[in-house]
Order: structure tokens, then sequence, then C-alpha cells
């Protein structure tokens, strides 16, 4: 089910995004790592971008965005907690001047959780998620921007192994990654 669910996700993204022929005209690409204070833990994210909109001081923006991690539950078990978040978001971005801009957005998906041991999957279960980010870009060329942001991320209770009311606690990341424009 899971994996349904994931496809369906991306493909129903994809193809809106390939019907605006103005979202096809320029897209980013940005990817990085972060760090969640609450947890010490640390996450991978991969985001594409359609640009519905850009004159000179702003780009309004809409994408899909990948978001990995894990934790460790128990390590004389060798069992982990591996979370998997696909977002849509909205950003708006600020031409500070021609070599930085700032930029603002949040949105909102589906997180899922998957309870792993050394005999393999024990539970998973899927659950809302949204989030709140700004940061800023430095351009290093015409098409690549060195990328520095904070985000704020709420998460739903999740069900594992039929206990339900799991939480992760709201918590605030920063991160460090690169931005591309096509």
């Amino acid at each position: 089910m899971k994996k349904i669910v994931k496809t369906t996700m991306m493909a129903a993204v994809a193809g809106g995004l390939a019907m605006n022929s103005q979202v096809l005209a320029q897209a980013d690409f940005t990817a990085g790592i972060g760090f969640m204070e609450r947890s010490d833990t640390a996450y991978g994210f991969i985001k594409a971008d359609g640009v519905l909109y850009e004159d000179e001081l702003v780009i309004h923006k809409i994408g899909l965005e990948y978001i990995g991690y894990g934790e460790t539950l128990d390590r004389s078990l060798d069992t982990d907690l591996l979370y998997t978040t696909f977002v849509a978001n909205y950003e708006l971005e600020y031409k500070a001047s021609e070599f930085i801009s700032l930029f603002i957005g949040g949105g909102a998906g589906v997180q899922f959780v998957d309870l792993d041991s050394p005999v393999g999957s024990l539970d998973d279960d899927t659950y809302g998620y949204a989030q709140v980010f700004g940061g800023l870009r430095a351009k290093v060329t015409p098409n690549l921007d060195l990328h520095l942001g904070v985000r704020r991320m709420f998460f739903d209770e999740a069900s594992l192994l039929g206990v339900s009311g799991i939480k992760q606690e709201q918590t605030w990341g920063v991160e460090l990654g690169f931005t591309y424009r096509f």
C-alpha cells in the first residue's frame, strides 16, 4: 500500500507540473543536508520546483520535495525508525541583489514511518506533515546557487505496533545545499 501511495502522489504532481507550459519554461533542483535541533538528527532533502511566474524582483514556485532520515530506537535490539516524507511546496523568492536572493514558503504532504529491525520491517504507518521554511541563496554561477535555510517541521501522530498517539515533536531544521536552475 505504501508504494502505491508514493507512486500515485509522485505521478500526480509530475503530471500537474508537466501540463503547465509556464512551469516547463524554467525549473529549479535543490538538494542538501540539514540538522534537526530537537533530536540531533541529520536529514537529506531533494526538491524540484517549477517557476510559475518571474519578474525582476520575485519568483513564484511550486514543487515536490523528498525528505529522508532515520533514528535509532534501541541500539541493543538494532531497531530503527526510518522516515520518508513527500511534500508539495509553494515558494516565494525575492531577488535582493544580482548575487543574493531570499526565499520563504510552506508545504504539506505525507510522511511514512517504518519500524525496521534485523529481521525486516516490523510495522509502518502514514500520517500528515507540514512545514514552513525560509533562507537565502547566493549565486555562484548563472545557474548554480548555494542554499542556506531553516525550516519548521510539524508532524501528525503515528501508530506503530498497535500503539497509537506516537508523535514526533515539532522541530527546527537548519540546512545547507545547492540550487541548480535549468
